[in-house]
């Protein structure tokens, strides 16, 4: 059989050769498809075993020796020449319990899983996976449907421990059901109209009979043109219909055929609509990137529900919407204006850049101009200009609140002012020009006196 996983690096499935016992048993696997997390082979999961004689609840324990690398937790090792790779011997243990109805064609079965490795640090295995999971089992076919688990792994080494949590879930599907499966992706597979089809759908779309109609809603979905004007244009016609029963159908071919001429259109049904259609008009108008849809779009910060969706859109614009995002910053919600100092870092102008620091010292929310400052960083703004080096502030000497001082930024001496001094002796400082997300603690010898310049004539 063939099997691919994702987890192995190589694009094709390769050939796998399992022998399994009457009772579900794997008794041997040719082959190297192991998965990560310590989950065992990928080939050998939609088996399990079963007890002889039936039984509504039995255990299945065994030895075995375990792969291990303790970089990843990975059972298989990160190429062939690989040298963490470690062996381990180890115990699995299940627990299974048929769940009722217990006479049912597909079965449910509780299962409860431990694995620990027999070498153990301070009393505790040095690897550990255990959690529980549900199986549907078919019993006409003789087969696993289905398989879902939440499990916790455990490393342990010389330094400590690491835990991974880790879900599972496993569908098993018959060849035939693949099959299926395979030709209808390939009939979704966007395809180009040809001159025939592209004078039918619009045909179809003009009609009123409503099974040519939702023949050629249909067709849209998955089809594209060289000349996809007409079909816009159709669609746009056809949104005119008051009373159409297609119409959640029709708009979403719409929203896929239309582009910046159609900005008017999706204003107008912008207007209208609510929800998950109101969503895809916002999408469509970033998707679009007119400067009608985006100066509509920077309004629309102002607006909660639409808030986080039209940053999305407007960053589809780049540069072209700062004129529109700008005025944002005088708006009276303070997460507006998050959004737009958001945008504007993203935008990355010397324009945004001086507009975001001015937030920064000027906003009246301090939650804002925290986020101002963050921007500002992750800019790459230039740090303000640099203190000159004066005398050092020595153990004994005494400071107060509001006191102006020099501490170290990366090199850098940049003013601070002293907020408070703690009972352990260390000083809590504020720098200059930002934020009190950047506040700290640091001795009190590790601060300068600033240089007084000397008065000029």
């Amino acid at each position: 059989m063939g099997f691919y996983t994702p987890f192995r690096g190589d694009r094709f499935p390769r050939r796998e050769s399992l022998t399994v016992d009457s009772q579900g048993n794997v008794r041997a696997i040719r082959g190297d498809n192991d998965l990560p997390f310590m989950l065992g082979q990928f080939c050998s999961i939609p088996f399990f075993p079963l007890p002889d004689p039936p039984l509504a609840a039995w255990t299945y324990k065994r030895d075995f020796v375990l792969g291990y690398v303790d970089d990843d937790g990975s059972r298989r090792p990160v190429s062939p020449f690989d040298r963490s790779r470690t062996t381990l011997a180890a115990t699995e243990t299940a627990d299974y319990e048929l769940e009722p109805p217990f006479d049912a064609d597909v079965v449910a079965i509780r299962r409860d899983y431990t694995m620990e490795s027999a070498e153990r640090i301070d009393s505790h295995p040095r690897v550990k996976l255990a959690g529980e999971g549900r199986l549907l089992f078919n019993r006409s076919l003789g087969r696993l449907e289905s398989y879902k688990a939440e499990l916790l792994l455990q490393k342990r080494n010389q330094f400590g421990s690491v835990e991974q949590r880790v879900a599972v879930s496993l569908t098993v599907v018959s060849h035939e059901e693949l099959l299926r499966r395979a030709k209808e992706i390939e009939a979704r597979r966007p395809k180009l109209l040809t001159d025939a089809e592209r004078t039918k759908v619009l045909e179809q779309l003009a009609a009123t009979d409503d099974a040519e109609s939702k023949l050629a809603i249909e067709k849209l979905q998955w089809a594209i043109s060289d000349r996809p004007s007409d079909i816009s244009a159709a669609l746009v016609q056809r949104l005119k219909r008051g009373d159409d029963p297609h119409r959640g159908q029709i708009l979403d071919a719409f929203f896929k055929w239309a582009h910046a001429e159609h900005t008017p259109q999706l204003l107008s049904l912008l207007d209208s609509e609510t929800g998950g259609m109101r969503r895809k008009i916002i999408d469509t108008l970033g998707k679009a990137k007119d400067p009608r849809g985006a100066a509509r779009l920077a309004q629309l910060l102002d607006v909660t529900t639409d808030r986080g969706q039209a940053e999305q859109a407007l960053k589809q614009f780049g540069g072209e919407a700062e004129q529109f995002v700008l005025p944002l910053l005088k708006s009276n919600q303070s997460a507006a204006r998050i959004s737009a100092v958001t945008l504007l870092r993203e935008f990355k102008s010397s324009k945004s850049r001086l507009a975001i620091e001015r937030v920064a010292r000027e906003d009246a929310d301090a939650a804002v101009r925290s986020h101002a400052n963050v921007m500002l960083r992750l800019l790459g703004a230039p740090p303000p200009p640099e203190t000159k080096l004066g005398q050092a502030v020595k153990a004994d000497e005494v400071l107060a609140a509001g006191d102006l001082l020099t501490a170290n930024w990366a090199g850098r001496w940049l003013d601070v002012r002293v907020l408070e001094i703690l009972p352990d002796g260390r000083v809590r400082i504020r720098w200059v020009g930002w934020s009190d997300v950047w506040d700290e603690s640091v001795g009190q010898t590790e601060l300068r006196r600033p240089v007084e310049e000397p008065p000029q004539e």
